[in-house]
């Protein structure tokens, strides 16, 4: 059981209902908690601080971080709220689904983003492979048209069905729906000043779009790594729907001593004393449950 802030390595996911219902936040409470400025991870010792109480969408590890950070944070705090006022709107509209209501499935969502970065990565580095030309991330962007599954009975990793992933232009600013993108593209260019090590092969925005109803803006960054790991790249979206439909979650393994390398291991995340909790497993085992694993489902699995 992983207590980890990586969210490669994170294993153990609360309910979001619950917290939604104590706290009003619209940010899961499975997100790592790290500063928006320098990426460090919080402690119990330290915690870090609350940007802004208006949107309570980021944090901080100090003041000098959260005053370097405050000039573009207006735009991104308001973008938040927008789509707060939004989601609450939706829940005031009739509706005879049997699902979770519009701010719950966006926790959901939050969580499967989290759960599944690795399927995810890997399936846009075969996708940048098989594109005529590089993307760049100031006009262009990947809209991935999601549905929620009833029958997952809100467990994260295989609660919403991909129906399609396809390349938009950027909307023109100016335009309604610029305002999210230009939020996410000011966080993203103050990061790239700041990048240090080797950069990303790309860095990709990832609109979501919820059962034709709502939308959620992230950006996921690509390596080199996450290119090299998949042997085959025609039938990325057949593999990344495969791994999402069927709840495959790949976690970062740590070995067992300083010698051993870690590995990404596939397992399934289910329900234990009112919590998710990622469980690794063998082929054998998720034949027993049918699901029949293929070579492409294993190459992220060492």
């Amino acid at each position: 059981m992983s207590l980890s802030n990586n969210p490669d390595e994170k294993t153990v996911f609360i309910k979001n209902s619950d917290f939604m219902k104590s706290t009003g936040t619209l940010c899961s409470k499975n997100a790592p908690r790290e500063c928006a400025y320098c990426h460090a991870t919080e402690s119990p010792e330290m915690p870090h601080l609350v940007m802004c109480f208006d949107c309570r969408s980021t944090y901080v590890c100090n003041d000098e971080h959260m005053e370097a950070l405050w000039p573009t944070h207006e735009i991104l705090c308001l973008q938040v709220q927008r789509g707060n006022r939004f989601l609450e709107h939706l829940e005031t509209m009739p509706d005879q689904r049997q699902i979770p209501n519009a701010r719950e499935r966006r926790l959901i969502l939050e969580d499967w983003n989290t759960l599944h970065r690795y399927s995810i990565r890997q399936a846009l580095g075969s996708a940048l492979q098989t594109i005529r030309g590089p993307i760049d991330w100031t006009t262009h962007y990947f809209l991935f048209e999601l549905f929620y599954r009833p029958e997952s009975r809100r467990n994260p990793s295989n609660a919403f069905e991909i129906n399609s992933v396809c390349i938009k232009q950027t909307p023109r600013s100016g335009t309604p729906n610029a305002l999210g993108f230009e939020a996410l593209q000011s966080i993203l260019k103050e990061e790239e000043k700041r990048w240090s090590g080797i950069p990303p092969l790309a860095v990709i925005p990832c609109l979501f779009h919820i059962d034709g109803e709502f939308c959620w803006l992230v950006a996921h960054y690509v390596y080199q790594t996450d290119v090299l790991q998949s042997l085959a790249h025609n039938g990325w979206l057949e593999r990344l729907q495969f791994a999402v439909r069927h709840g495959l979650v790949y976690r970062l393994v740590r070995g067992s001593g300083p010698q051993v390398a870690s590995e990404w291991a596939v397992g399934a995340v289910s329900k234990k004393n009112k919590k998710w909790l990622w469980e690794r497993k063998t082929v054998e085992e998720f034949l027993a449950i049918g699901i029949v694993l293929r070579r492409v489902d294993l190459l992220g699995s060492t």
